[in-house]
C-alpha cells in the first residue's frame, strides 16, 4: 500500500521546541510548511537545508503572510496529498508586575499567544474539513498555574485552553480532532528573549513604582534562570509532536515532562490558598 504524502503548517519553527519538531516531522516523512516570523529566521532556516521542511515567512499579525501560506498550502496539498496538521507553536512571553504591564505589552501577548493562532486556523478550517486533518495548539503548564510575575503569559494559555476546549466540540462532527501539548520548563531561546524584555519593560517605570516589586522580581528572574538550566530538552516535547500527529485517534492532552504531571496534580489536590503558599514559597 502507497502511503498518502501528509504536509503540516508548523508555527515558529526556527529555535527552541519548533526547531526540534521541524526535524523530527521531516524525517519522519513529513512535508512541513515551516513558519518563521522574520528575514533572520527564514535565512537561518533555509540555511539548514532540511529535506521536507519549505520555509515560509509567517509574522502572525501580518495579514498578507498569513494569505500567502494559507495559498501556499492549497497550492501543494492537492489530491493525493492530504493537509495533515497546523501545529500552533510560536509563542510570546513576557513577564512582570502586572500593575507595571503596559498595554500594548498585553496587547501583544494576546495578538501572538491567542488572537493569531485562531485567525491561522479558521483560514485553514476548510481544507482541514476536506482532508480530515487534525489541530495540535501548543500551550503551556501556565495554562493550569498562574505564576505571580507570569500573569499576562498564564492568561493567554488560560485562553487558548479555552479555544481549544470550545473548538474541539465545535468541529467534532467533521472528524477533526484538537489535541493540546503542554510543556512545562525547556530549554529554549524564548526565556533569553523574553527575560530582557521583561527588564526593559520593568524598567521604564519611576524609581518609586520599581521598588514596589523589585527584590520579588529579581527573585522570580532567578527562579526561571535556575529552572531552565535544569529543563528538558526541547526534542522531549518535539517527540510528544509527533506521538500526537500520528496517532489514530490522537488523545486530548499530552503531558511530555514529569513536572508537567506534578503540575496538573497540584492543581487538582490543592487548594488555592495552599497552592498560593507553595508559588510565593518558590521566590523566598
Amino acid at each position: 500500500m502507497i502511503e498518502v504524502p501528509r504536509c503540516v503548517m508548523l508555527t515558529g519553527a526556527n529555535s527552541g521546541i519548533g526547531f526540534a519538531t521541524c526535524k523530527l516531522l521531516a524525517d519522519n516523512g513529513f512535508y512541513v510548511f515551516a513558519g518563521v516570523k522574520d528575514q533572520q529566521g527564514l535565512d537561518y532556516l533555509k540555511e539548514q537545508k532540511i529535506e521536507n521542511v519549505e520555509p515560509v515567512l509567517l509574522n502572525l499579525t501580518n495579514k498578507q503572510h498569513l494569505k500567502v501560506v494559507v495559498d501556499k498550502i492549497e497550492g501543494y496539498c492537492k489530491p493525493p496529498v492530504k493537509f495533515h496538521a497546523i501545529i500552533n507553536n510560536a509563542g510570546f512571553a513576557a513577564g512582570g508586575p502586572l500593575e507595571l504591564t503596559g498595554t500594548d505589552l498585553i496587547h501583544q501577548s494576546f495578538e501572538i499567544n491567542v488572537f493569531s493562532p485562531l485567525e491561522l486556523i479558521k483560514r485553514l478550517l476548510p481544507i482541514l474539513r476536506r482532508d480530515k486533518g487534525r489541530i495540535v495548539n501548543i500551550s503551556s503548564t501556565n495554562a493550569i498555574i498562574s505564576f505571580p510575575y507570569m500573569g499576562i503569559y498564564s492568561a493567554t494559555k488560560f485562553a487558548l485552553e479555552a479555544i481549544s476546549d470550545a473548538l474541539r466540540l465545535e468541529i467534532k462532527k467533521w472528524g477533526i480532532p484538537v489535541s493540546v501539548i503542554y510543556p512545562d520548563v525547556v530549554k529554549t531561546p524564548i526565556f533569553d528573549k523574553s527575560i530582557p524584555l521583561s527588564y526593559s519593560s520593568f524598567e521604564t517605570h519611576t524609581a518609586q513604582e520599581k521598588q514596589l516589586y523589585r527584590n520579588e522580581f529579581d527573585r522570580f528572574v532567578n527562579t526561571i534562570r535556575k529552572m531552565v538550566k535544569k529543563g528538558v530538552e526541547p526534542e522531549v516535547i518535539a517527540a510528544s509532536i509527533l506521538k500526537c500527529i500520528n496517532a489514530p485517534k490522537p488523545k486530548i492532552s499530552y503531558i511530555p515532562e514529569k513536572n508537567g504531571v506534578v503540575s496538573f496534580a497540584l492543581k487538582k489536590l490543592l487548594s488555592k490558598k495552599m497552592l498560593d503558599k507553595l508559588l510565593l514559597k518558590q521566590l523566598n
